[in-house]
């Protein structure tokens, strides 16, 4: 048998190292996929959680100052605990229906359940000056996947 001068063709070795080099690429992009579904579904969840949340503000904020709803024994200056590290302050926080269970001793007025969000909110009785209601609102996913959404509110008696 006569051999040819000018064999060309990739050896067995370089096959397997060139569909290891594929395989690589590929389990990267999928690997990268599924974070990007990841963190759409997470924003996801975080805008229909905001969404509804502002719905539940603008009810707040249409009933009558004195309305039974806006009433708490409670008052607290909202802005002394500043608006960063909600994440810390709100993660012991659980909500089923109307009932808020918190075991850090802050105290939550009312809150909405949702299976993959809650909304508390915290009102606040002649802060920042008399005769206003600071309302505090915050967006948490159940998941724990983010830092809440904070939202706050004045609301005056006129």
């Amino acid at each position: 048998m006569k051999k040819l001068q000018n064999e060309q063709g990739f050896t067995l070795i370089e096959i397997v190292v060139a569909l290891g080099v594929l395989a690589f690429g590929i389990l990267s992009l999928m690997l990268l996929q599924t974070s990007g579904i990841r963190g759409n579904t997470t924003a996801d969840i975080t805008t229909v959680a905001t969404n509804d949340a502002s719905n539940q503000i603008e009810k707040i904020l249409g009933l009558s100052y004195d309305d039974s709803l806006l009433e708490t024994t409670t008052v607290r200056d909202p802005l002394t605990s500043g608006s960063s590290g909600w994440g810390e302050k709100t993660k012991n926080w659980t909500c089923t229906g109307t009932d808020v269970f918190s075991d850090t001793g802050d105290e939550v007025d009312h809150c909405i359940a949702n299976g993959d969000y809650s909304i508390f909110w915290t009102i606040s009785t002649g802060y920042p000056i008399p005769n206003t209601k600071t309302i505090q609102m915050f967006v948490k996913q159940t998941a724990n996947v983010t830092e809440p959404v904070v939202f706050e509110y004045i609301k005056s008696n006129l």
